[in-house]
């Protein structure tokens, strides 16, 4: 999600308007609009009423886009880049633009068939060659426009495939708590807080996660006692073997000292 949001959707609005390269000539390409447009284009933005399941509420982007969170750049990039960039781009850029916003829609959405993942493929596709021709050019001076964030998109296609609709994997569930929605992201931002933090209740959260994990290994290496309460797998990739079993928290009265733990 913040490879595509945060990294990529940022570096396509500096492309867009002209600011991304330190040598001026090479902003000089068919895939940006003028100061103006894109000026316009955030004070446009800035006017948007948007609903409030959206998160949010649109700013400027002209101005304020380097504080930009994810969420507000997948807005963007999702729901005001083609209406406030129509006209203000040619033909082919918009196109293109129209072929990125269908392709991540598509990955986002709740329920995927194989012809919808097809149809994210085809226009990933197109929209990278695109990219490429018109921003790198195979000119050396332009080869900053080239990062792995540019990359990544190829392999959302192979993400959906195996793992379903990027809504799933992306932090994008929202979860409804006494009638406020909190992002998934946020909730799992809360809670890494709560574990860091010494406060009762889940001081020892992630002692517990580690002593059990090592445990299993303790016991491997034969570190720790053999009488000692074996930990039983909760979960087992059958098709990879027992070195890929995720352990159960439950309960023993074995704790490795520092020193074991350290040898671990």
């Amino acid at each position: 999600m913040h490879l595509v949001f945060l990294g990529f959707t940022r570096n396509l609005c500096t492309l867009l308007n002209g600011s991304y390269f330190k040598m001026a000539h090479l902003n000089q390409h068919d895939g940006s609009m003028s100061e103006a447009q894109w000026t316009q284009l955030g004070v446009d933005m800035a006017n948007i009423g948007a609903p409030v399941s959206w998160g949010r509420y649109p700013r400027n982007i002209a101005l304020y886009m380097k504080s930009f969170k994810a969420e507000e750049l997948s807005n963007f990039l999702l729901h005001y880049l083609l209406p406030l960039s129509f006209r203000h781009v040619n033909a082919t850029t918009y196109r293109a633009l129209q072929c990125l916003v269908i392709a991540i829609s598509l990955a986002t959405s709740f329920e995927l068939g194989n012809d919808e993942i097809a149809e994210i493929e085809k226009h990933l596709t197109l929209f990278v060659e695109w990219f490429y021709d018109t921003y790198y050019q195979r000119i050396y001076d332009r080869l900053p426009a080239c990062k792995y964030t540019v990359h990544s998109l190829l392999h959302v296609v192979q993400d959906v495939w195996n793992w379903g609709s990027a809504s799933y994997f992306w932090q994008f569930p929202e979860v409804k708590t006494s009638h406020i929605l909190l992002k998934k992201e946020r909730l799992c931002g809360i809670l890494v807080r709560d574990i860091q933090s010494h406060v009762k209740g889940a001081e020892n959260l992630t002692v517990i996660l580690h002593q059990h994990q090592l445990l299993a290994f303790a016991g491997c290496l034969r570190i720790i006692p053999p009488n000692l309460p074996t930990l039983h797998p909760s979960f087992t990739a059958e098709a990879y073997g027992p070195m890929y079993s995720l352990h159960s928290c439950g309960t023993t009265a074995y704790k490795l000292p520092n020193s074991q733990f350290k040898h671990l």
